[in-house]
């Protein structure tokens, strides 16, 4: 851990003597632990909050597609099935 290294979130440096941070193995940044979670909570709030509108608007979008077909209503097809047939 070099002395240059500083936390993503916050800018701020770690102490030498006590590491108490988060590194991450593919792009070697680091954070504060407690910086780390409170970004975390922010970026797990934000994906809750567009989940729930994306599930909003497909129940919406999916009530505003359904038109029924009124012409299955006049279709002659169900006279023919009311009526006896002829011998």
């Amino acid at each position: 851990m070099s002395s240059l290294q500083k936390c993503l979130a916050c800018g701020g440096p770690f102490a030498p003597l006590k590491w108490s941070g988060v590194r991450c193995k593919v792009c070697n940044q680091t954070w504060h632990k407690k910086c780390f979670v409170r970004k975390n909570e922010k970026v797990a709030e934000h994906l809750l909050l567009v989940y729930s509108e994306q599930s909003s608007n497909e129940v919406i979008s999916s009530e505003e597609e359904y038109v029924p077909d009124s012409t299955a209503d006049s279709d002659s097809s169900l006279d023919d099935i009311s009526k006896p047939p002829i011998i």
